[in-house]
């Protein structure tokens, strides 16, 4: 059977050559093969974002099998994670991954935060981090290795600051391609998106659209598809709230986007329909410098960076 066509979407030349997709599907939490499989040969998606953490690799490997008779491998862009207790060999990170997602190369691999660990089972089955002394520019070179090596397309970065980013192409032999961040109009991170772009590192958001957990709801996060401004513009495009978000991200600000669902319909509307409209450069504006408010949603790992934390 013929590969269906891709819902046409812009693509960005990453430095390594190769080409990404802007919008793509953020697997995090779906246990379902069948829901991404869909994504795939019925909606067009064809960037799938995962990662070792996320313990579902596995999962999206079975559905890039179940959608192989209608889209081809070469057609998918595929994105994994080193994690943090992983970055003494990272070439056996990469080697497990690929054997979970069933592929003989992932398209980009991505070092997950800038920390090196070790885990500490404890009794209660509960994990604790101890810090150890690897940094950077002693993971780097293994990810490097990787592209050598042919198990991975790109490499880049994920949580990177600029100062974290400017020290790492300080020695780089191979620049990072992309560096996944928490970006949405409440946590712009204009600063961030400025130097990516300034040096061809591809801006990549999760919790594009700052769907608030509940926890984060109960401290006062705003919903920002419930913002006036957003409303407005979606009565006036005739769009969505969300594909006035990701639009914002896409169009308006030139970076990819991995909004993350398990339902097919949000699945479709954070695909279909986010790029063949422009809004006016004011507006664009507007939601850069109305809406932030410095709400992060992803506060998970936050604490990785308080040392006196550590075990």
């Amino acid at each position: 059977m013929e590969s269906k066509p891709a819902i046409t979407t812009p693509v960005y030349t990453l430095s390594s050559g190769h080409s990404m997709p802007m919008i793509g599907l953020g697997t995090d939490g779906i246990t379902d093969p069948t829901i991404i499989a869909r994504a795939v040969t019925d909606l067009g998606y064809r960037l799938l974002d995962t990662a070792s953490r996320y313990k579902n690799e596995h999962v999206v490997g079975q559905a890039i099998t179940l959608a192989a008779s209608q889209v081809k491998r070469e057609e998918l862009f595929v994105v994994t994670k080193v994690w943090i207790d992983e970055v003494e060999d990272v070439e056996g990170a990469c080697r497990r991954s690929l054997e979970k997602l069933g592929l003989e190369w992932v398209d980009l691999y991505l070092l997950h935060w800038p920390v090196a660990v070790r885990t500490i089972m404890q009794e209660d089955g509960s994990e604790k981090y101890e810090k150890i002394n690897l940094p950077v520019h002693k993971i780097w070179p293994q990810l490097e290795a990787l592209v050598d090596l042919g198990l991975a397309k790109s490499i880049g970065v994920s949580n990177f600051n600029v100062q974290s980013l400017w020290d790492l192409q300080s020695y780089a032999r191979t620049p990072p391609a992309a560096n996944e961040v928490e970006i949405h109009p409440l946590y712009n991170q204009s600063p961030l998106v400025a130097y990516c772009l300034s040096q061809h590192i591809l801006p990549v958001a999760y919790s594009s659209l700052a769907r608030a957990s509940n926890a984060a709801k109960k401290k006062g996060t705003a919903n920002v598809l419930e913002t006036e401004l957003i409303q407005g513009l979606a009565r006036k495009y005739s769009k969505i709230e969300t594909q006035i978000v990701l639009n914002w991200a896409v169009v308006g600000r030139g970076y990819a986007v991995i909004p993350k669902s398990a339902t097919f319909e949000r699945q479709r509307d954070n695909l279909q329909g986010v790029t063949d409209f422009k809004m006016e450069e004011s507006e664009y504006k507007r939601i850069t410098d109305e809406l932030h408010d410095g709400s992060k949603i992803c506060k998970t790992y936050e604490w990785l960076f308080n040392y006196d934390l550590w075990a």
